[in-house]
């Protein structure tokens, strides 16, 4: 079967400003020319913006929106990307019920930046024979407990992901009049009183 032809792509001038457009939407979300070179060697990053562009969501992402509150709940994160687990979950265990609880944020650690106090949230968090949780287990909880982001910012500090421009971001959930959501906070900002972090009992620590 024949490739189907565009009579887009042969008109130079419109999908010069086309890709101008979208050239220019990338570098004012702090991304670069990397960024855009990323295009020619990566087919899924191509496919979530082929897919953005025709306004479907990557199925991972609109699964998850059904579980929240329908477009726009969930943050483009959730697409299906790799995540990257905080080293003190690197060898969680997996399968079974989890024992979740949430933390006030310890007040020493109050103002600090989480990517300049995670490693030691961790070291005190593991003392009381507990560990981040990852992203999924952010949604296991908020499946559970779906009032509890009604209340407080809640934090799963055990992985972290990507967002254009190389911003990593860990899982939050949080909720306003309307909405819950599943969305991220860059690690690059400060813990509040207001906040709180998801925690699950370590196997090994279960009472």
């Amino acid at each position: 079967m024949a490739k189907q032809k565009s009579p887009f792509l042969s008109s130079f001038g419109t999908s010069f400003q086309v890709f101008k457009s979208i050239a220019d939407a990338v570098l004012a979300e702090g991304g670069s020319d990397d960024d855009l070179r990323s295009l020619l060697s990566d087919p899924d990053k191509c496919r979530r913006v082929a897919l953005e562009i025709v306004g479907r969501k990557p199925g991972p992402l609109a699964a998850l929106e059904k579980k929240f509150s329908g477009e726009g709940s969930v943050s483009t994160l959730f697409d299906g990307r790799p995540w990257e687990r905080h080293s003190s979950c690197a060898n969680i265990d997996q399968p079974g019920k989890r024992t979740f609880r949430l933390a006030e944020v310890p007040e020493e650690f109050l103002g600090k930046r989480i990517i300049d106090c995670q490693d030691d949230l961790a070291v005190h968090f593991d003392k009381t024979g507990e560990r981040f949780a990852i992203e999924s287990e952010a949604v296991e909880f908020a499946d559970e407990d779906p009032e509890a982001q009604r209340k407080n910012c809640i934090l799963a500090l055990g992985s972290s992901t990507l967002r254009v421009g190389d911003f990593r971001c860990v899982a939050l959930l949080l909720a306003d009049d309307r909405c819950r959501f599943l969305s991220d906070d860059w690690v690059g900002d400060r813990l509040r009183a207001s906040d709180r972090l998801l925690l699950v009992r370590k196997a090994s620590s279960a009472l």
